[in-house]
């Protein structure tokens, strides 16, 4: 690897776990103060911490070659995303 993708490595690495392990600390907190509400909401803002580091980081996010399919598979996407929530609520 080129110094020059090492060093955005590092940084992407900071930014996603440093801001990652902030939200998580922060969720614990809220978990401990009986604020149950808080405490979901951040650990899924962490969810995308990745997200956030790489535009931070000017890693980018254009190109990676990810192009989402969403015609024929509606019903999967949906099942994706809300099935996990229903599941979450019901247990």
């Amino acid at each position: 690897m080129k110094d020059g993708k090492k060093d955005r490595l590092a940084v992407y690495l900071l930014w996603a776990f440093g801001i990652a392990w902030i939200l998580q600390i922060a969720a614990g907190m809220m978990f401990r103060a009986g604020a149950g509400l808080a405490y979901s909401a951040l650990l899924a803002v962490s969810m995308f911490a990745p997200l956030l580091a790489a535009v931070l980081s000017g890693a980018g996010i254009k190109g990676m070659g990810w192009k989402p399919r969403i015609k024929g598979n509606i019903r999967w996407i949906m099942g994706a995303w809300f099935v996990p929530a229903i599941l979450g609520t019901i247990s």
